[in-house]
Parts: structure tokens; sequence; C-alpha cells
């Protein structure tokens, strides 16, 4: 993934947030703050539903690039069960922390590299 650095500062989150938007030149800090989006230790925490029974339950330990990702887990849930046409008791809902850069949005929230879901209790002790 290339990351666009503003000349004047080495903050991620005065970086261009969507660089091939043809509406405006964003960055992360004003999408986060226009989202209502809250840094926690300079992670952003979201959830993904994933179905947790039949030929598709979890057993990853990388969220692919593109996931989409919800605001809270019952979003998730609802979202991945409709999805899939599934029951909301056949949904499995992942914590996932991305570093603001790592996010993506175009109509929804989805994570713009592959993350690993190690990354689901503390994120101040993740690099």
């Amino acid at each position: 993934m290339k990351i666009m650095v503003n000349a004047s500062t080495d903050d991620v989150l005065d970086t261009i947030f969507n660089p091939n938007n043809p509406f405006g030149t964003e960055t992360i800090r004003e999408f986060l703050h226009r989202h209502d989006l809250k840094l926690q230790h300079n992670w952003l925490r979201f959830w993904h539903g994933t179905p947790s029974r039949g030929k598709h339950a979890h057993k990853f330990d990388v969220l692919k690039e593109g996931s989409y990702l919800a605001t809270n887990p019952e979003e998730a849930k609802f979202y991945a069960a409709r999805d899939r046409n599934l029951k909301q008791t056949s949904v499995k809902v992942l914590s996932v922390w991305l570093k603001p850069q790592e996010l993506g949005y175009c109509g929804h929230y989805y994570c713009k590299v592959d993350v690993p879901l190690i990354r689901h209790d503390a994120p101040a002790d993740y690099s």
C-alpha cells in the first residue's frame, strides 16, 4: 500500500484519506472527524461478521483486503447474516483493529490491506 505523506509533516493523520477521490482532498484526520470515528492508542476499532457454521465458518487468522467492516457488533452481525441469507445466530463477530491508513470507505467501511486478526485485544501493545 502506498501512503502519501504531506511534505510539511510526518503525521499519518495529515495524509490524504483517498488520493483517488476526484471530489476532494480530505485528510485522514478530517475523515475521522466527519464520521465521528475515535482513535484508541492510535488505532480504530471495527467489527466484521462472518459465518460461525458450515463451509464458510471462521477458519482464518487474517481478514482479507476489501473485507467489509461495521462500527458496532450488532451491525456487523446483521449485515453478515443478511448478505449470506443466514440467521444472525449463525454469525460470529470479530473485533478488528486498524491503523487509520488501513481503513477504506466507499459507501461502507472496508480494510485496504490484509489485517491480522491477532490484533483484537490490546491495540496499545502493537507497533
